[in-house]
């Protein structure tokens, strides 16, 4: 499985694509996505619309994420969760750490 990057044409934001599973398989894929923007963008917006299922390592890569993308001055932005996922969210008290919409 892959994940989609896209840098936004302004160079601000970039958007990673998650495939339906988001699990420990994708660990080293999902680092190598963002890597080259660490530095460079302080918004990610990760794309949940394709996924349905989500384990506590991908909680841990997207804490990951937040943390080398620049920690509080960093925005990550979880899109089109469905409701399952949003649910692992809100019972792991992650949601404060991220904006779903």
């Amino acid at each position: 499985m892959s994940i989609e990057t896209n840098l936004s044409p302004d160079g601000t934001f970039v958007t990673l694509v998650i495939p339906t599973r988001f699990d420990i398989s994708l660990y080293k894929t999902f680092g190598e996505s963002y890597q080259p923007y660490i530095g460079k963008v302080l918004h990610f917006n990760i794309d949940l619309s394709q996924t349905n299922y989500i384990d506590s390592s991908a909680l841990g890569m997207l804490l990951m994420l937040r943390e080398r993308a620049g920690g509080e001055k960093a925005t990550i932005v979880l899109q089109q969760a469905n409701s399952t996922i949003r649910e692992a969210f809100k019972i792991t008290h992650m949601g404060t750490l991220f904006r779903i919409e």
